[in-house]
């Protein structure tokens, strides 16, 4: 099977007319001591994601970003760039190449969770975390900067203060509450995942660890 041409046969039963977000994560459960890993694309529809594109990977522990790049690129083969309005990533997907590649070389728009210890330019020319950045917030508050990140990229940073911690939200093309609205379609893709593993498709039951029959 062409797994290509079934996410392009996914995309036109969907019969999407406007641009399209998406959302990247992996999931992984265990059988024995097989690790089982998947790298999923998902097309954000309604409060659920329907998985277009996919890496298995055999390992522990994060993504690459060879690993990521190679996941954009079955994205592209599948909808035109001019399609995608966002991609969704949680925090585990930053990273000076990473970012560099989606924003600069694809120039793809993103809205990605930041880790509080992240660093940004600060007026003095140094550098600052973003929990020292957005000091002082009470509880609901939001607090949007223009800044730049590692080596100089430019970005856009959206804070909201919740009850126990900060929500960073970073883009190239949204921030405020369009950037916050944006990055919850995120949950989608987990609601996606728990349905495949254990509440519906249920491959989790099914035992099955070889690679290819997954």
């Amino acid at each position: 099977m062409c797994f290509i041409s079934l996410g392009k046969i996914i995309v036109k039963l969907l019969c999407l007319t406007g641009k399209i977000s998406l959302a990247i994560d992996r999931t992984s459960w265990q059988f024995g001591i097989k690790n089982l890993i998947f790298f999923v694309a998902t097309i954000v529809y309604g409060n659920i994601s329907i998985p277009i594109a996919w890496l298995l990977l055999d390992k522990k522990g994060n993504s690459s970003t060879n690993e990521r790049k190679k996941l954009i690129e079955q994205i592209l083969t599948i909808i035109p760039k001019e399609m995608i309005e966002l991609i969704l990533a949680d925090r585990e997907f930053v990273g000076e190449e990473w970012l560099q590649y989606m924003g600069g070389i694809q120039k793809l728009p993103f809205a990605i969770r930041l880790r509080k210890n992240e660093k940004v330019k600060h007026l003095n020319g140094g550098k600052m975390k973003l929990n020292k950045c957005f000091a002082d917030m009470q509880m609901g508050d939001t607090k949007t900067i223009e800044s730049k990140i590692y080596n100089g990229m430019a970005i856009k940073i959206t804070c909201l203060q919740l009850e126990r911690e900060q929500l960073f939200i970073a883009s190239n093309v949204l921030i405020g509450e369009c950037a916050l609205l944006a990055y919850k379609q995120r949950w989608s893709i987990e609601r996606s995942f728990l349905s495949l593993k254990s509440s519906g498709f249920n491959i989790e039951d099914t035992h099955i660890t070889d690679q290819k029959k997954l």
